[in-house]
């Protein structure tokens, strides 16, 4: 520390003790006066207290006077006149002697004589009763009766007068106390005083010297302090006049207290102009689109502490109207104490960079296009297989947003697995395409990889995956791919119809075959039947022979018509041929413990094939049946219906319930994809395949619904065929 800020650090505790001292001197004085004046106040108020005693002893003495001299009158006139102060003071004598008992208070001889008086009272007041009820012939009194009552009242006054004598003499003590306490107050209070202004006198002007001394120190140190400070703010504006970006300095109230170069060549101020001047009048400042005028920064400054620019772009108009984009910050200027003493803005024109922004952010936006508008999904990866991009075709087909996938492992989650169908095994890295691109830095290509959806789902996809170079180091991969189910579909529906065709073409081969001997062996058993030599047992055998024929003559017929290429279409009802397949199956129906419940509401007919519509009801029933293995029951409905896609669309609807094991999600998916079957020798998964064409080929729509939870499992067709309904009565029927 240096000596002038050692003098000037004890300027403060002497201007302290200067000023405390003698604060606290007269501070003791007054109390000294304060206790004195208490002292009084107190003997003045023992003297009102036997003041107040005396005068209550007084009246109780009037009281008892006025008793004792209507008594008197009355026994000796006679007269019930007499009796009119002893009755009034029979009424105010108990309240004054109350009074004096509370007046004397807690001086226990006082107290003592009060009580005495009140006795004295009591007896003589039943003196008085006695001689007042002699007099009016009540009763008689004994000789030396009036004696008895002058002594009774003798020695209530004397116990009066005891009382008064004691309280006059206590009142003479603390007059003669006040007195003296007065006389020592004075005296006390001018001694101290002339005390107190002889020590004040010393040591106030040992402190005045030093205040003087250290008064004259201060102001040495706080020039010098001045011309440090003079230096420091010429070395300050030389440095904010040197800096790129424009400064301006403001007071509290928003007066300009300083500009550098780069400000005044923005605004087209100079500082000898705005010296003082508002700083809205030097820097007004617009959000640049809406043009609203933003408010004043110094009291943004002031409110918060610091100024930052708003979400909007800004502009700074300058003094000759021109048009500076910018941006700005401020803080407040504060004193040593943490008081705000004004504020300094700094901005900077940002023309040039916002230029470079907009070229930029155009270059980006025609990248982004060029990305977006590609039907290929695309994605980046960096070096440790992290998404860095994904566009919009690569999140329609995985299924997720490109901030879902920013900075996760993307191969983690979309290049897992090797196939889809189990036993699924994961893809390892060893041999991962787009990893050896990262790794050795050259391109590969897959023609059929499976790619996974966020729902967990996948489509078999070809992909090519790019490392990017930058001065020969890998710094991450760009994978190109597209999702190949549609052409994968084509052409599995391309072999499909071929085998279908040939599946097909088999059958009505075979059928056609089989129909020739068929005939034959019907024409057999018809003559044997009619031969007359048979006895009725053999007879009783072709019968059952030629009703088992006949039932494989029907299916022959049956497979011909499916398979025949017959596109006539007729006027059909539907409820007879749904009627014909249940009649057809009720065998195997029975067989297989099945119910079957139907309900036909109205004459339900359409146009169409009649092979191709039994199809549709073939297929359900023996899925059906084939779904519940101990037996159950199935529900069939034809009801007139309304299109879902289009309700103005009126036809025939067919809903088809069983309560079978149903069919579990994984199997939903391929349930209408030809020869998919999951009854291993038993089918051929072409059923449903055919029954999805005839019903789209009618125009129809069908909906599936299933759930394969024990205990809840049910399977539910529900199939639309459009048609021209014809209301009538609804029936329901059970068929076993």
């Amino acid at each position: 520390m240096s000596p002038f800020e050692a003098k000037h650090s004890r300027f403060r505790p002497l201007l302290l003790r200067a000023l405390v001292i003698p604060f606290l001197a007269l501070m003791a004085l007054a109390a000294v006066l304060l206790w004195q004046i208490d002292a009084l106040i107190k003997l003045n108020r023992s003297v009102e207290k036997s003041n107040e005693v005396i005068r209550v002893a007084n009246a109780v003495q009037k009281s008892v006077l006025d008793r004792e001299t209507g008594f008197r009158g009355y026994r000796i006139t006679g007269q019930e006149m007499f009796l009119e102060p002893y009755h009034s003071s029979e009424i105010e004598f108990p309240a004054a002697l109350t009074a004096l008992e509370s007046a004397v208070g807690a001086n226990r001889g006082q107290k003592e004589q009060a009580s005495k008086v009140r006795q004295l009272i009591a007896d003589w007041d039943r003196y008085a009763f006695a001689g007042i009820g002699s007099r009016q012939g009540i009763g008689s009194v004994a000789a030396g009766y009036d004696v008895q009552g002058k002594l009774l009242m003798d020695s209530v006054r004397q116990q009066m007068e005891k009382i008064v004598s004691a309280e006059e003499a206590l009142r003479k003590d603390h007059v003669r106390a006040a007195e003296s306490a007065v006389r020592r107050t004075v005296g006390l209070s001018l001694g101290f005083t002339i005390f107190v202004a002889v020590v004040l006198g010393i040591f106030s002007r040992r402190q005045l010297l030093s205040l003087s001394s250290s008064y004259a120190d201060a102001l040495l140190t706080a020039r010098l302090k001045t011309q440090a400070l003079q230096e420091s703010s010429h070395r300050f504006a030389a440095t904010l006049g040197s800096i790129g970006d424009a400064v301006i300095a403001a007071d509290r109230r928003g007066r300009i207290t300083f500009m550098n170069p780069i400000a005044e060549q923005l605004t087209g101020w100079k500082l000898t102009e705005v010296e003082g001047r508002p700083l809205e009048q030097v820097f007004p400042v617009f959000e640049e689109r809406t043009r609203r005028r933003i408010g004043s920064p110094v009291e943004q400054v002031l409110h918060s502490g610091r100024l930052t620019s708003p979400d909007e772009p800004i502009v700074l108009i300058s003094r000759n109207g021109r048009e500076v984009p910018i941006e700005d910050t401020g803080a407040a200027i504060r004193d040593i104490n943490a008081r705000v003493t004004g504020i300094v803005l700094v901005f900077r024109d940002v023309t040039e960079r916002r230029g470079a922004e907009a070229e930029r952010s155009r270059l980006h936006k025609d990248i982004d296009l060029l990305l977006q508008s590609t039907e290929e999904g695309i994605f980046g990866i960096d070096t440790e297989g992290r998404c860095t991009f994904l566009n919009q075709s690569a999140e329609i087909m995985l299924g997720y947003k490109q901030e879902e996938l920013r900075g996760r492992d993307i191969l983690s989650l979309v290049y897992h697995t090797m196939h889809t169908t189990p036993p699924s095994k994961p893809f390892p890295a060893a041999v991962c395409p787009i990893q050896t691109a990262l790794k050795k830095g050259q391109p590969a290509r897959s023609n059929h990889e499976f790619l996974w959806r966020k729902d967990g789902s996948s489509f078999p996809a070809e992909y090519a995956s790019h490392p990017l170079m930058e001065e020969g180091a890998v710094r991450g991969a760009v994978v190109t791919f597209r999702d190949i189910t549609d052409r994968q579909a084509a052409m599995d529906a391309l072999l499909a119809g071929e085998k279908f065709a040939a599946s097909g073409r088999m059958a009505s081969a075979m059928a056609h075959e089989v129909n020739n001997p068929l005939e034959a062996v019907t024409n057999l058993i018809y003559l044997l039947h009619r031969n007359i030599s048979l006895d009725e047992t053999a007879r009783n055998f072709v019968r059952l022979a030629q009703i088992e024929l006949d039932r494989v003559v029907h299916i022959v017929r049956e497979t011909l018509v499916l398979y025949r290429e017959n596109t006539t279409r007729r006027d059909l009802d539907l409820v007879n041929i749904a009627k014909d397949v249940l009649s057809f199956y009720a065998p195997k129906i029975q067989k297989a413990n099945v119910k079957v419940r139907t309900q036909f509401r109205g004459q339900a007919r359409l146009t169409g094939i009649s092979g191709e519509l039994r199809q549709i009801f073939a297929n359900l029933l023996m899925n059906s049946i084939d779904a519940m293995p101990q037996g159950g029951e199935i529900a069939l409905r034809i009801s007139p219906g309304r299109d879902p896609r289009d309700p103005g669309q009126r036809g025939l609807r067919i809903l088809f319930t069983d309560n079978g094991t149903g069919i579990p999600e994984p199997i939903r998916k391929k349930l209408f994809v030809p020869f998919f079957s999951t009854k291993l020798k038993k089918g051929h998964g072409l059923g449903l395949w055919v029954m999805r064409g005839v019903i789209e080929k009618q125009g129809g729509t069908m909906r599936l619904r299933s759930c394969d939870k024990p205990g809840g499992s049910y399977t539910a067709f529900s199939i639309f065929l459009p048609a021209k309904i014809a209301p009538a009565a609804s029936g329901i029927r059970v068929a076993a």
